[in-house]
């Protein structure tokens, strides 16, 4: 029986590494999501958002657009964070 080198050690934890963030990423990043708005500014923005959303106005070619970007529970960077 043989055993496995250093260097297939080392491969497979930076494959496993990199698959574990991987999962991460895509199990918590969320895309933003926009929608035309007249007028689009501090006040109309978060309103169409609602309270757990990040928002914020994109200028566009004929109308500004109000984005929103989902803040979820599982924020990454608390998860890593955390104590």
């Amino acid at each position: 029986m043989e055993f496995l080198s250093v260097k297939d050690v080392k491969r497979a934890m930076l494959l496993a590494i990199f698959l574990v963030v991987a999962m991460i990423y895509l199990c918590c990043a969320q895309e933003d999501y926009c929608e035309p708005t007249e007028p689009c500014n501090n006040i109309t923005c978060p309103q169409q958002c609602g309270k757990n959303a990040r928002a914020y106005c994109k200028p566009g070619e004929s109308v500004s657009s109000c984005c929103c970007h989902k803040q979820s529970n599982g924020d990454v960077r608390r998860l890593l964070l955390s104590k």
